[in-house]
């Protein structure tokens, strides 16, 4: 049987069973995933995975056939993938680095992909240029980033940029208007963009956030990259819900945005 996204294999067989036919049990993350595979080119080979931390996403782009290099700032998570790879007899290299000043001998990458990182540091378009310099010319660039919530600034009795330097967030989100400028500006031409997470998916992640709140939330997050039998549960709750995104207007403004670009 064909392992769902996100396999690690697990100790316990029954475990293992449960994440071979679920895959990684993060809700968002898989809503994110079968959008970004779509827009992925299956002719070239050579991706950079910019932020790739704990390596879930380049042991599966190693499992469907890519030739993979990660880069990360927390060498922890780089450990983490290296093992990840050796778990699932994959092949993929990591290092660590800023994602803001990318330093690698590979110049000529086919295509990147840089998901949910640019909230996380100080100058977003620093990320681009990076990335510019290390794919060739005609190369493709896809990246996610959240947008601004709202109904969560509204809900929140404390200040919702404190809450989101709890987990490491400098900027609370972007909209498209504000990625394009950027991604003009480095040299790039957005062919493709999207939001999602729109509906009763954006009224549940914002709920999640107003009621939880940003540090539990991180809690609950690593469980999910360590395949703790509770996030398992509850994917099976959450997850059919958020598959009503579909229901909704594309052009609709969503929880997150997904671009795709092209180097000129």
């Amino acid at each position: 049987m064909k392992p769902a996204f996100g396999y690690i294999p697990q100790k316990k067989a029954w475990k293992d069973l449960l994440v071979r036919c679920i895959g990684i049990p993060h809700p968002y993350g898989r809503m994110r995933a079968m959008r970004v595979l779509k827009y992925l080119s299956r002719k070239h080979k050579k991706i950079l995975d910019v932020g790739s931390g704990e390596g879930i996403w380049s042991v599966e782009l190693a499992r469907r056939g890519f030739d993979v290099t990660g880069i990360d700032l927390s060498a922890t998570a780089v450990e983490n993938a290296k093992k990840a790879v050796q778990r699932t007899k994959t092949k993929a290299d990591f290092y660590v680095g800023d994602a803001q000043h990318i330093k690698l001998k590979e110049k000529n990458f086919d295509q990147a992909i840089c998901l949910d990182v640019m909230e996380h540091v100080d100058d977003p378009t620093q990320v681009i240029k990076g990335v510019s310099k290390h794919l060739r010319k005609g190369g493709i660039f896809i990246a996610t980033v959240p947008t601004p919530l709202y109904l969560v600034k509204s809900l929140l009795p404390l200040n919702f940029k404190k809450h989101c330097k709890k987990i490491g967030h400098i900027h609370d989100g972007f909209y498209f208007d504000t990625m394009k400028k950027m991604f003009n500006k480095e040299g790039f031409k957005i062919i493709k963009h999207e939001y999602f997470g729109r509906g009763f998916s954006r009224i549940i992640l914002e709920l999640l956030y107003a009621c939880a709140g940003h540090g539990q939330l991180q809690r609950y997050r690593k469980k999910m990259y360590d395949y703790h039998y509770s996030t398992l549960l509850l994917f099976f709750l959450i997850y059919p819900i958020l598959l009503t995104d579909y229901l909704f207007p594309r052009k609709s403004k969503g929880a997150f945005v997904l671009l795709k670009a092209v180097k000129l």
